[in-house]
């Protein structure tokens, strides 16, 4: 059965699957894609050219800013905040070669997090982009 998104605003170009969840008052800006198996809680704001990859969950009344993406399994607790260019991935063996390559990558723009058995790293590349004048 199909969701009803009549109280949820989707801008232009959006591609959300069938089997997302996506909450009551919630706004998805144009070119955003939600991939299967996702869920957003009521009231969050996913703003333009942001991707939330498979099983991602992100909890209410979030802000995920324009061209972030959230990684497969990734789960965003209630009132976060992901500012513009930002990414967050989620790892199940901290010696994965993807981890530890983003590490090495962007040392100073990544923050590492481990709970229980994921590691969460989350960069930010807003410092990286220069302003439009």
């Amino acid at each position: 059965m199909a969701q009803n998104l009549s109280d949820i605003y989707i801008g232009l170009d959006v591609i959300i699957h069938e089997d997302v969840e996506v909450g009551k008052s919630c706004s998805v800006g144009s070119f955003v894609k939600i991939s299967q198996g996702s869920k957003i809680g009521k009231q969050t704001s996913i703003r333009a050219s942001t991707i939330i990859d498979d099983r991602a969950t992100i909890g209410s009344n979030c802000v995920i800013g324009s061209y972030c993406y959230v990684g497969k399994n990734v789960q965003l607790p209630n009132k976060t905040n992901m500012s513009n260019f930002s990414h967050v991935y989620a790892f199940s063996n901290k010696d994965d070669p993807q981890l530890l390559s983003l590490i090495e990558e962007y040392p100073e723009n990544s923050r590492c997090v481990t709970l229980g058995d994921t590691t969460v790293v989350f960069i930010s590349f807003e410092r990286l982009v220069d302003p439009v004048r």
